[in-house]
């Protein structure tokens, strides 16, 4: 088994976070190269590229000093996301974002005025979990 070298990958990496490549592209190169992934890097460094590719990619174009843009925009249907942060993102903005949501579940956000911190898309409901720290 080869050593996957990420740097060779970067500008893929880079893509992806910024956007340009979608959610199903990311999955494919994921599985392409994900018995290299799991011989050559820290097992829990493997779960958080699986489960969690956006913030971990991020961390590794950090690590090269890489500049990037991050996402703003779904990975499935391209539309604009709307970013849930806790202590910022007030109960009338994820009220109001949930009625004009298209997607299943939304009625609950708007009965809970609550929605899990990240990014969310108002069209089709796929969601970039993110996990804040408190202070």
């Amino acid at each position: 088994m080869s050593e996957i070298n990420f740097f060779e990958h970067i500008n893929y990496f880079k893509s992806f976070v910024e956007g340009n490549i979608p959610i199903y592209d990311w999955q494919t190169w994921f599985d392409k190269y994900a018995p290299q992934l799991f011989s050559n890097i820290k097992r829990l460094d493997y779960l958080r590229l699986k489960f969690y590719p956006l913030e971990h990619l991020c961390k590794i174009l950090d690590k090269y000093g890489i500049s990037y843009k991050k996402r703003e925009r779904c990975y499935k249907c391209s539309d604009v996301l709307f970013q849930a942060i806790p202590g910022i993102t007030i109960k009338e903005e994820i009220i109001t974002f949930a009625q004009n949501a298209k997607f299943k579940g939304a009625k609950k956000i708007v009965q809970e005025a609550w929605m899990h911190p990240g990014m969310h898309c108002p069209n089709c409901g796929f969601t970039i979990f993110h996990s804040y720290k408190v202070d």
